[in-house]
């Protein structure tokens, strides 16, 4: 999801306080929005610079675990909630 689809919801969906968001864009108006850390910047550029500043970084396994589990619980909910609202009544 494209955190300008989240942004609506960020202060709802993203309740935990140790979640940061990162906001890049060309504009400083535009990089300073939703509270988050404001970098301005070309998009390539800077992702360039990001990815070889964390070289070598690993997020923790018990983060990735609970990333894993949520995940797919969500896909079983949004399946089972797509399949429901399909479904044709007999007639």
């Amino acid at each position: 999801m494209a955190y300008r689809a989240a942004a609506a919801a960020s202060r709802t969906a993203f309740q935990n306080p140790e979640v940061t968001f990162v906001n890049l864009n060309l504009a400083n108006v535009d990089a300073t929005k939703h509270a988050g850390v404001p970098v301005v910047g070309d998009a390539r550029m800077t992702i360039a610079a990001l990815d070889a500043a964390l070289d070598g970084y690993q997020v923790p396994a018990e983060l990735v675990e609970a990333y894993t589990k949520h995940n797919t619980e969500w896909a079983q909910y949004a399946t089972y909630q797509e399949r429901k609202a399909t479904r044709r009544p007999f007639l």
